[in-house]
Order: C-alpha cells, then sequence, then structure tokens
C-alpha cells in the first residue's frame, strides 16, 4: 500500500505518510477513546517532521490514544505522537523506537510555546546522531508546557540529552524520567539543558529522575546544564558518570536551584559534586546530598556562585523527616514542608524508613513503585 525505496536489489518500505505538512498542519481533534494503534513504520531519513501527525498547529488537539511498538525514522523534528505540536496533548502514550538526525522525542519531537503536553508518557528507544541537540524520551525540544507526565526506555544522542526533555525553555511539572540516558555533553536524567528562550523562562518543579546518567561534560543527575534558569522541589537518585561539570542533581548551575536533593552515586574526573559540578554565577540553596551514597563529600565542585544551606547527611540521617525540617527561614519556618496526607505539603515520608517524595506524585492510580508506597498518605482512598 505505502511506497518504497531502493538500496540495490533491496526494496525498503517508507512506511506510513506522516498526517498533514509544515504547510498544512492538522488542526483538528483526535480523541482516541482509550484506543490503541500499533505496529506503524515510517523510514523517511530526510523528511522534517515524523510522527503520527507531521505537524499539529494551535488548534490541534489529541487525547486518550495510545500508539504503540512504533519503528520510526526522519530527520528533524521526529516524535511517535507529532513531530511538531502546537496544540494540545493530553493523557496519550506511545512506545518503540525513535530515530532521527535532530530534534527527536519519544511522543514529541518539538513542542513549540503554544504546544501542551499532560498526563502523558512514552517507554521509548530513542536515538539521534546529531550534535544540534534536542532528544528526549518525552519531548526533543520543549518551548511550552509538560505537566503530570513521564517517559522509560533508553535516550542516546551527543548533545542535550534528557531522560524526559532533551532542553526545555518553559515549563515542567510534577513529571518524571526512568530512563538510561547516554550522551557526550549536556546531558541530565530529566533534562539535558534547561534555559531561558527568547520569550520563555526555563522552568522545572515538582519533578525527579532516576534513570542512569552518562557522558562527557555537563552530566547531572536531573539536568545536564541548568542556564539561567530555575529548578526546584526536585531530586535525582539515579547514578552519575561523566568527565568534567558533573554533579548528582546538575552538572553546571548559573540559574537557580532550591529545594532540591540527590542521593546517586556520582563519579568524574573534575568539578565534581553530591549536588552540583560547578556553581557558575548560579545560586544553590536549602537542599541535600546523601554524603555516603553519592560518594562526594562536597556538595559543588566549583563555586564561583553563591551557595547558601547546602547540608551533606548520611544514608541514616536522610530517613529522618527532622533532618528537612530543622532547616529554617528567618522567621523560624521550615523551608521543606512535610504532611501525611495528600496536598497537606510538598513532601512526604516514612519516617525512619523511606527517603522524602513530592507529595504530586501520589495518585489513585497505581503506576510505579512510589505511588505504591505513597498509599501510605491516605488508607482510606480506593486505588487502581
Amino acid at each position: 500500500m505505502w511506497a518504497t525505496d531502493r538500496t540495490g536489489d533491496n526494496p525498503t518500505g517508507r512506511g506510513f505518510v506522516p498526517v498533514g505538512t509544515y504547510g498544512n498542519q492538522f488542526g483538528g481533534g483526535l480523541d482516541g477513546q482509550g484506543y490503541t494503534i500499533s505496529g506503524l513504520t515510517i523510514h523517511r531519513p530526510s523528511l522534517n517532521g515524523v510522527g503520527l501527525f507531521a505537524y499539529g498547529n494551535a488548534n490541534a488537539s489529541i487525547s486518550n490514544l495510545g500508539v504503540l511498538n512504533v519503528n520510526f525514522t526522519g530527520a528533524n523534528n521526529v516524535g511517535a505522537l507529532v513531530g511538531e505540536n502546537r496544540g494540545d496533548i493530553l493523557n496519550s502514550h506511545v512506545s518503540g523506537s525513535i530515530v532521527g538526525n535532530g530534534v527527536v522525542g519519544g511522543l514529541v519531537g518539538y513542542n513549540q510555546t503554544t504546544g501542551t503536553v499532560v498526563g502523558s508518557h512514552a517507554t521509548v528507544i530513542v536515538f539521534s546522531q546529531s550534535s544540534i541537540g534536542g532528544i528526549g524520551g518525552l519531548v526533543g525540544s520543549n518551548y511550552g508546557t509538560i505537566e503530570n507526565s513521564h517517559a522509560a526506555g533508553t535516550v542516546t544522542g551527543i548533545s542535550q540529552v534528557g531522560g524526559l526533555a532533551g532542553r526545555n525553555a518553559n515549563q515542567i511539572s510534577q513529571s518524571y524520567a526512568t530512563a538510561e540516558v547516554v550522551g557526550e555533553q549536556r546531558v541530565g536524567g530529566l533534562v539535558g539543558r534547561n534555559y531561558n528562550g527568547f520569550s520563555t523562562s526555563g522552568v522545572i518543579s515538582e519533578s525527579y529522575a532516576t534513570g542512569v546518567v552518562t557522558g562527557g561534560d555537563y552530566v547531572g543527575g536531573l539536568v545536564g546544564i541548568n542556564n539561567g534558569a530555575t529548578v526546584s522541589e526536585s531530586y535525582a537518585i539515579g547514578a552519575v558518570s561523566g568527565s568534567d561539570y558533573v554533579g548528582g542533581l546538575v552538572g553546571d548551575n548559573s540559574g537557580n536551584i532550591t529545594n532540591t536533593f540527590a542521593t546517586g552515586v556520582v563519579r568524574g574526573a573534575n568539578d565534581v559534586g553530591g549536588l552540583v559540578g560547578i556553581n557558575d554565577g548560579g545560586t544553590v540553596g536549602r537542599s541535600f546530598w546523601d554524603t555516603d551514597t553519592t560518594g562526594q563529600a562536597d556538595a559543588i565542585g566549583s563555586n564561583v556562585g553563591t551557595a547558601n544551606r547546602l547540608v551533606g547527611l548520611s544514608t541514616e540521617s536522610f530517613l529522618n523527616e527532622n533532618s528537612f525540617t530543622s532547616l529554617l527561614d528567618g522567621d523560624g519556618d521550615p523551608y521543606w514542608t512535610f504532611g501525611n496526607s495528600p496536598d497537606s505539603g510538598t513532601w512526604f515520608m516514612i519516617d525512619g524508613e523511606t527517603r522524602p517524595f513530592l507529595q504530586s506524585e501520589y495518585s489513585t492510580t497505581i503506576t510505579n513503585s512510589h505511588q505504591l508506597q505513597l498509599m501510605a498518605m491516605d488508607l482510606n482512598a480506593n486505588y487502581t
């Protein structure tokens, strides 16, 4: 049914034709009603805008849809659901292999400023060999909004490589990544590069990463490089290894980091820290790292910025809520707020048993081990 290319005597199927073009973008609605599309193949390595939908404009709405077991290859702006998105994506999920030579994401390649991705997830193998960067498990480059979403699998690239998003210049909140991430520079468990765009500001809040992160320079458990942007109420627990500017949380920071922690083992050659590799004119405050599990005695490898209230804790002390609530502001109130029920604070922990969880991780729909543990927040709720 679909056209083929030919390499010598071997036909190679081009496969599915992405819906829409740059000049004629999809602007309608698709409610999948929980159904899935499975087994699509696209092999168009010279085509920009590859996905089930090539381009979605600001009127586009895609919801409640699964696109599973895909095998997609394109050039730039490649994603399983949408190559370049300006519309709304809600409660949708994808799986499979996504390959490109530019900006590549598991769900969306390029999420523009009007684009939103909410309640969606990807379980994917993502690969790009381009040095341009923007390679992510969920979104390659995010200039829009990502909320309550996550990514798993493996993400491999050269620069600006992240478990959730390769680069972020707008909003990421209440999201996480478990993907293994491999790159050469600007490599992070959640985001490779978090920065401020021309009209947007990179903000990561109430998010976390658990995957193993391997890179060269500017490597972090959560963010590879934080360029003048903001990271707050977030954490990383995956192992991190690199060469220069390697941190349990952030590799290189020139922005603002507050109320965070890191616990994964950290290995590197130069400018290596339990929290931050190099603080290059930025601010790092009110944050913790596990001196036992990270293997790092110092929060920051090289500090040429502002650092305050950074606390290294033993693993035993990390299980003690008082270790966090004893960090007080000028009025004697704790910077870190805990509660035992949903929406009663930012953090939750079982004192003496667990490290802190974000209360925003709680859900009555259980999809991971964190949510399973957080059933302790409401013993009378009904769970599925």
